[in-house]
This record gives C-alpha cells, sequence and structure tokens, in this order.
C-alpha cells in the first residue's frame, strides 16, 4: 500500500514522546559534563561549596588571602608580578561568579585574562575557607566600585 502524504512513521503522541526522551537525554549529558572537571594535568576534580547556609566572613578572608593568595594576588587583591589583580572589571561577579574562585583553588588555571601563566590548584584550602576569602575579595572589589 503506498503512503500517502498526510501519514508518518510516528503517531503525533509518539513523536512527541520521543522528542521528550530526546530532550531528557541531552539535559542529562549536559549536567554530566558540566559536573566533570578537568584540572591541568587532565585529571578529574570534584569543586566543593560549603553548605548553602554557611556564613562567609570577610575578616576571616582576609587573614586567609594572606596566607594562600596574597603572594602572587597582591596587597589587597591589586596584584603582583605573579598574579593579577582582582580588583578590575574582568574578576566581577557578573563576569567570574564565586564558584570561579572554588573552581580556581580546587583545579587551578589555565592563563586567560593576563600574562602569568597558569596558576595551580592551591591544596589545603576548605570550601568554608574558599568562602571566606571569596566574600574578602568581593568586600575589596566592593570599596572600588566593582559590583
Amino acid at each position: 500500500m503506498p503512503c500517502s502524504r498526510s501519514s508518518s512513521l510516528l503517531s503525533k503522541g509518539a513523536t512527541t514522546r520521543v522528542t521528550t526522551r530526546l530532550a531528557l537525554v541531552f539535559v542529562f549529558l549536559g549536567t554530566l559534563a558540566a559536573c566533570s572537571e578537568t584540572n591541568l594535568d587532565g585529571g578529574v576534580v570534584n569543586v566543593q561549596m560549603p553548605p548553602d547556609d554557611f556564613v562567609r566572613d570577610p575578616f576571616e578572608g582576609k587573614d586567609l588571602y594572606y596566607q594562600y593568595c596574597g603572594d602572587c594576588h597582591g596587597i589587597n587583591g591589586l596584584g603582583s608580578d605573579k598574579g593579577p589583580s582582582f580588583v578590575r572589571n574582568v574578576y566581577a561577579p557578573d563576569h567570574h561568579a564565586d564558584y570561579a574562585f572554588y573552581r580556581a583553588v580546587a583545579m587551578g588555571v589555565k592563563q586567560h585574562h593576563a600574562k602569568f601563566g597558569d596558576m595551580p590548584p592551591v591544596p589545603g584550602i576548605s570550601p568554608e575557607q574558599v568562602a571566606h576569602i571569596t566574600e574578602f575579595v568581593r568586600a575589596v572589589q566592593r570599596r572600588a566600585g566593582i559590583e
């Protein structure tokens, strides 16, 4: 029997189910890719975050910043000959969200905004400590008019 132009291989309901399943597969694969992060050496790293209700303290963050970050990123995040300043619009929250700090500490960062070379991962910092450091950096940025 010849096919008429109005017939199709799948009914409308079947087409909708196939489309929905394909969409779910793509969402799953996208989520899987977003959770699988690769560090500078090609290893997979699980980027840890503090609990949602964790209270970040910029004063504690300042001490931690100087312990872990200040040698490269300078006094008050103004940069040095080893690392870039955080007091630039390129590091504003709308360009580098707070997650970028957790990711950088856990995985390191490929050189991309400045010519200082790659930043290696920073071992020994808890997600809560990164939260305090990030709050200190954001406070410095706000004082400089970077929102």
